[in-house]
């Protein structure tokens, strides 16, 4: 038997954990203002219980992240850590006056403990109004970008 016979298979295997090694998000976009209520309704509508849509600031830090929950739901989610308590209290006010309700959550995970000024949202369009509301209270520019990708299973 040829020695090169075995090498079809052996490319075979090695092509498949290559792939499971440098598997890329299943969703990856560049979301602007004008696009990110279109995205987070795809999200409402399509995503999973448990769901999480991980919004990155473009070319600065920041990062916000929205949950699909189980009754229909999204929570945007703030991190804490991202800012100066100063200015998320400033973001919490300012979600206030919009007629939102944020709420304080807490976890710890390894013994770090995050905090996070949840929102939650009947659909995907007040989602986006959240966001906005959200940026301009942090005093970015209206037409900032975000890079968006999901990350499945539990939330964090």
């Amino acid at each position: 038997m040829p020695w090169w016979i075995w090498l079809v298979p052996l490319l075979a295997v090695f092509r498949v954990l290559h792939r499971l090694v440098r598997r890329p998000p299943r969703y990856h976009r560049h979301v602007g203002p004008d696009t990110l209520a279109s995205h987070l309704r795809h999200l409402f509508e399509s995503g999973n219980r448990g769901t999480v849509l991980v919004l990155e600031r473009e070319g600065g830090t920041g990062v916000f992240e929205l949950v699909r929950a189980p009754e229909r739901s999204l929570t945007l989610r703030v991190p804490v850590v991202t800012w100066a308590s100063e200015g998320i209290v400033g973001v919490e006010r300012s979600l206030r006056a919009a007629g939102f309700r944020p709420t304080w959550d807490g976890s710890s995970r390894c013994g770090q403990v995050r905090r996070w000024l949840c929102v939650v949202t009947d659909d995907g369009s007040s989602a986006a109004r959240a966001v906005q509301i959200t940026v301009a209270a942090l005093g970015w520019p209206p037409d900032t970008r975000f890079t968006a990708h999901i990350e499945r299973g539990p939330t964090r």
